[in-house]
């Protein structure tokens, strides 16, 4: 149960973290230094409760008839009760199947809906939280969706949040599938695992600039009379699949200086790039990890776990039996002095984004607000390079970060 989804008790927080009260004074800190909280949560699946006899029959164990909360969760006539998914390719299985064995609702039953639609509306009425991140979204039946994400946002509403923050994980790259969640299933916003595929890529290796310009002229795609690509979360690592720091680190060959180059160019398009920005925990400080998502899951505190201690980190030496807050990073560094730099220009985080050039390995993009445009140019290559961008406005340009350039207007 490492990713923490197989949950039975759906109103109380796990021990491991404390009690309900620790969590609603976690929340009211974070708020009140500005920092708002969103939950991670399923309702796709429950805990692995439910197992099957010898004929295939869906059955409750005895001595866990009451082993979830709330009670409509014990309910095996809740539950789709076929088995483990068969094909995952196959959209029956994949919202009907059993997720590697953990119980997968009958979302498409009312008691269901209206259940989750009551527990989920309770976590923002008792403990204030500001949004959801909804995992395994393309496992439920979209009319699920259509009625719960409204209802959930209405009492988001009716609590004051208006910016009540919802998106969904759709495991997939492809914008022309991701943008039917927010057309058709009601989602605000989605994961954009596309950025995570070309973006990532670009950051890796020379030579991704045509996967790169095709994902950005597809943005329209999301674009509804609310929402549109700016508020899509982007990322180039995660719980899911590992860390940012591993992929590139394993393509640039045991190269420290190679590997910190590439992370930095991998902050950089993540930053400067539309969407919102999601820095997996512990990419600033260098994490790395030995793989996918079982590896990326390091302590920021000290650590008793030994391949941990002596795990590479990029920009600096194994963190050993020190914690990660003792160790200042020279990616922490980086993506703390781009963070200051788009709180003094806004339209590097807010403006609207246009293509402007390309080369092999380069690419440059206006970023315009409020009569304002900035000219972004990053390039994958291992040599300098050479762009003629057209720009909006003729006035005098300065350069405001990165490397010492040469341009002329």
């Amino acid at each position: 149960a490492y990713h923490g989804y197989w949950i039975n008790d759906f109103l109380t927080i796990d021990p491991h973290w404390g009690t309900n009260a620790d969590f609603k004074a976690f929340v009211d800190c974070a708020q009140s230094q500005g920092i708002k909280v969103v939950l991670d949560i399923v309702m796709n699946h429950t805990g692995d409760v439910i197992s099957y006899n010898g004929s295939g029959k869906a059955v409750i164990p005895a001595g866990r008839q009451n082993a979830k909360n709330p009670a409509w969760l014990n309910k095996l006539t809740n539950y789709n009760n076929r088995g483990d998914v068969r094909d995952w390719n196959d959209k029956f299985w994949a919202q009907n199947g059993d997720f590697f064995g953990l119980d997968d609702l009958f979302t498409e039953k009312p008691e269901v809906v209206d259940g989750m639609i009551k527990l989920w509306s309770s976590w923002i009425t008792k403990f204030d939280i500001d949004g959801y991140r909804i995992d395994t979204a393309k496992h439920v039946n979209p009319e699920f969706w259509n009625v719960f994400i409204p209802k959930v946002m209405e009492t988001a509403k009716k609590a004051g949040k208006i910016d009540f923050a919802i998106f969904g994980e759709v495991y997939d790259a492809n914008p022309y599938l991701l943008s039917t969640f927010v057309h058709e299933q009601s989602f605000p916003s989605v994961l954009d695992f596309g950025f995570q595929r070309y973006g990532l890529a670009f950051a890796r290796t020379d030579g991704q600039i045509p996967r790169l310009v095709d994902l950005f002229n597809q943005d329209d795609l999301y674009t509804t009379s609310t929402q549109s690509v700016y508020g899509i979360p982007t990322f180039l690592g995660n719980h899911d699949m590992g860390r940012v720091g591993y992929f590139i680190h394993s393509a640039t060959y045991g190269d420290d200086d190679l590997t910190l180059r590439r992370s930095k160019l991998a902050n950089e398009v993540l930053f400067f790039s539309r969407g919102a920005p999601v820095l997996y925990y512990g990419d600033e400080k260098g994490m790395v990890g030995t793989g996918g998502d079982k590896a990326a899951r390091q302590d920021m505190f000290p650590t008793g776990v030994l391949e941990w201690q002596d795990e590479i980190r990029i920009g600096s030496t194994p963190i050993g039996t020190k914690s990660a807050f003792d160790v200042v990073n020279p990616l922490q560094l980086q993506i703390t002095e781009i963070n200051k730099l788009i709180a003094q220009n806004p339209a590097l985080r807010k403006g609207t984004q246009q293509l402007r050039a390309t080369s092999r390995n380069s690419i440059a993009f206006s970023r315009y607000l409020d009569g304002q445009e900035y000219l972004v140019v990053l390039n994958s290559g291992d040599e300098s390079d050479s762009l003629d961008a057209p720009v909006s406005i003729q006035s005098s340009w300065e350069q405001i970060y990165g490397p010492k350039a040469s341009f002329s207007t």
